[in-house]
């Protein structure tokens, strides 16, 4: 029953979404980055994304600049099967189009053990107040979030109006320890 109820509130998120221009993106983006500044200020080594235009995220990309401006060593997940691999940039020219459309970092760069994260920040489609997530249903951040050794602050990322009073849970899904929403 969880899950496809689920499935029909992604549905419902992905529509909504659509009607984000790029423009929105970005100014929610800008809005999150200075919303996240206190966590990415005790930080130095932080787990980021880049956001999916076709999935409609918070654009990131002038936080990510900012982060590797200050001298931050920013990690970015590059997907594969056995789910994200996290790889260190210095700009985000060093990203492409690679498994699954999204912008990737390419897989010879530098890979940044969870071990070593401060911060991550969390995409997911929407959140609770409690740090609860619906993500796209890969279970590709559920797999990060209870990776053995990760003691990094954690960070959910979304749109305002993202951020539910409950959402449909199952056994193997993870919380973020924060929200954060433009």
């Amino acid at each position: 029953m969880p899950e496809e109820q689920k499935s029909e509130l992604r549905a419902r998120l992905r529509d909504a979404r659509t009607r984000r221009t790029d423009a929105d993106r970005v100014e929610a983006g800008r809005r999150i980055a200075f919303s996240v500044e206190p966590y990415v200020a005790q930080a130095q080594v932080i787990a980021a994304f880049a956001a999916s235009p076709r999935l409609g995220e918070p654009d990131l990309d002038a936080l990510i600049a900012t982060l590797l401006e200050r001298g931050k060593i920013v990690a970015l997940p590059r997907t594969t099967s056995g789910g994200l691999v996290l790889h260190r940039i210095d700009r985000l020219t060093q990203l492409a189009p690679m498994r699954l459309r999204f912008r990737e970092p390419d897989p010879s760069r530098p890979v940044v053990a969870v071990e070593d994260l401060d911060l991550v920040l969390v995409p997911g489609l929407a959140f609770t107040a409690r740090g609860e997530r619906l993500g796209h249903g890969g279970g590709y951040y559920d797999r990060l979030l209870a990776a053995p050794g990760l003691r990094a602050k954690t960070v959910g990322i979304c749109f305002a109006d993202e951020v539910l009073p409950s959402l449909p849970l199952v056994p193997h899904d993870r919380p973020v320890m924060h929200v954060v929403s433009d």
